[in-house]
């Protein structure tokens, strides 16, 4: 009788704690990008190929096996690079450069980074959408007034001639776009186009998780956000990304990629919920022996 009573007490101990203290906001699909956030453009299933004149600020990797990276022209890459030890690293580029990465360490952080990407791209796609779109091909505003998550569904992106997509939210808002599907893929296509962040996004706080396969291709265009195209062949061609490129295989042809500054990680939710449900537990089980 007195075992039951103490597991009662600690049993709405435990949801009490839980119903004041909401999850944070750190436990979502943005977060479970993992050690995929370490790098600004990412290859998971071909090479990097980097020509031109522009530059990534951020760490550049090769995560796919027997492939290789490829720079030439002029470039500035003062992140470095992180390259599997099964593929290749060969660079003509004039400009800075960072260092090259080919070690036992750098292979797990890769390996890392592949899985991490992979099971975001499987959570997103699998989140229940705050409102779907069809293609969008003309100017366009997606926006949220109060702060929160939010996952929407676009049949595809096929945007050009100055046209721009507007995402406004609160600071501390998530926005996760799943855009086609993965049976029948979808156009991620901009040329001399926008997508624009308002209201206190910021890059990190955008996932463009693109489904299937094909290509995404952005020629002369401003993207930002993480874009997650797994199956994917990524073709940049000028203009600039803020955020980060994850893609089956990436070229570069002039352009800019610019990292998103570190993310500073709340305080995980049950590290701040132990010392709570310790003291509620300590109240409880004083109460019970009281009794």
């Amino acid at each position: 009788m007195c075992l039951f009573r103490l597991s009662s007490f600690i049993h709405r101990a435990i949801c009490l704690a839980l119903l004041t203290f909401p999850l944070s906001s750190y436990a979502n699909v943005m977060n479970s990008l993992g050690t995929a956030q370490d790098f600004s453009l990412l290859s998971l299933a071909g090479g990097v190929f980097q020509s031109g004149s522009g530059s990534v600020q951020g760490t550049i990797g090769v995560a796919a096996p027997f492939s290789r990276y490829t720079g030439s022209g002029r470039i500035n890459d003062p992140g470095g690079f992180d390259i599997l030890t099964r593929s290749t690293f060969r660079s003509s580029a004039k400009g800075t450069r960072g260092p090259v990465n080919q070690n036992a360490q750098t292979d797990a952080l890769l390996l890392s980074a592949k899985a991490a990407a992979s099971s975001t791209s499987t959570l997103a796609s699998g989140l229940l959408p705050t409102a779907s779109y069809g293609i969008l091909q003309n100017s366009t505003t997606i926006s949220e007034t109060h702060e929160g998550q939010y996952v929407f569904d676009l049949s595809g992106i096929n945007l050009r001639g100055g046209s721009k997509l507007t995402l406004s939210a609160p600071a501390g808002s998530t926005f996760v776009l799943n855009v086609g599907s993965l049976l029948r893929g979808g156009a991620f296509n901009l040329r001399s186009a926008q997508i624009i962040l308002t209201g206190g996004l910021t890059a990190h706080d955008v996932l463009w998780n693109v489904l299937g396969s094909g290509s995404v291709n952005l020629a002369s265009s401003t993207v930002n956000g993480i874009v997650l195209a797994l199956n994917r062949s990524v073709n940049v061609t000028g203009g600039e990304v803020n955020g980060e490129l994850v893609g089956g295989s990436i070229s570069l042809s002039g352009g800019h990629v610019n990292g998103p500054p570190p993310v500073v990680p709340e305080a995980n939710t049950v590290v701040v919920l132990i010392p709570v449900i310790g003291a509620i537990l300590f109240s409880a089980s004083r109460r019970f022996l009281l009794a």
